[in-house]
């Protein structure tokens, strides 16, 4: 039997709920500390300058991948009735990550430019031949076991924090998705216009051959997470001193907000 719940219970239910704009990625790569044999040069000729976190802190969007149960019938023919077994589980074929683009290096673009290149690039390197023909490398060659996305909350322990947590065997306030052999197979085409100007992204979609979650739960407490936690502290401690000279209907307001922010 369900037990009544009390206003506390639901503020703390409804007033804390996840946020979208809170995860980080961390993507590998198969030219990582050149033990890809040509990678150096391969990023050479894409005019990369090989810095990973840089790629990882630029990506503005993802997808949290999902996965279903493929199940067949089986008919009963005593008893009428129709069952579904489940029989093996079938994960999304595609990831799709949205990145900013530097004006300095383009740097996304040309990495995975790079990349799909070194999956199925020209067999002499001359693009430009038309006789030129592709070649495409073994599997191990180009997909990454290390690409992760991490969803995390702002009262979530640091990223250091959570590593050392973890190494200790204690759970972390996060939910990190591993992906196994993952590659990317597109760079959808990128819009440009002299009509207005916006920021420009690349969107590029990775498939892998399937995903994993890491069973980690919580860490006890809080502390910082990027660079906004200290500016979010800073906006506590305002609100609080200020919280007793504000008119009781904006008082609720900010509460409200309060307990949904901090």
């Amino acid at each position: 039997m369900a037990s009544a719940k009390n206003v506390a219970d639901l503020k703390r239910t409804l007033l804390r709920p996840a946020l979208t704009s809170h995860f980080e990625i961390a993507m590998d790569s198969p030219f990582k500390a050149g033990g890809t044999q040509g990678g150096s040069e391969q990023l050479q000729k894409f005019g990369v300058l090989y810095e990973q976190d840089q790629i990882n802190i630029m990506c503005s969007e993802v997808s949290l991948p999902g996965s279903n149960i493929a199940t067949l019938e089986l008919n009963n023919d005593h008893t009428g009735v129709t069952e579904r077994h489940a029989y093996r589980r079938i994960f999304d074929e595609r990831l799709d990550f949205t990145f900013y683009v530097d004006d300095a290096n383009y740097m996304p673009i040309r990495f995975f430019e790079a990349w799909i290149d070194w999956i199925v690039g020209f067999d002499d390197g001359d693009t430009r031949d038309s006789s030129s023909f592709y070649r495409a490398k073994y599997r191990d060659d180009y997909a990454v076991d290390g690409l992760k996305i991490i969803k995390f909350e702002r009262s979530s322990p640091a990223a250091s924090s959570r590593q050392e947590a973890i190494s200790r065997g204690r759970p972390a306030t996060s939910l990190t998705y591993g992906f196994v052999k993952a590659y990317p197979i597109s760079i959808n085409s990128i819009p440009v216009s002299y009509d207005s100007s916006n920021l420009l992204k690349c969107t590029v979609s990775m498939t892998y051959m399937r995903y994993y979650i890491d069973r980690q739960q919580r860490i006890g407490g809080t502390s910082a997470i990027g660079g906004n936690q200290g500016i979010l502290s800073i906006a506590e401690q305002v609100l609080a001193n200020t919280r007793q000279f504000l008119p009781p209907a904006v008082r609720d307001v900010a509460d409200v907000v309060s307990d949904f922010v901090f």
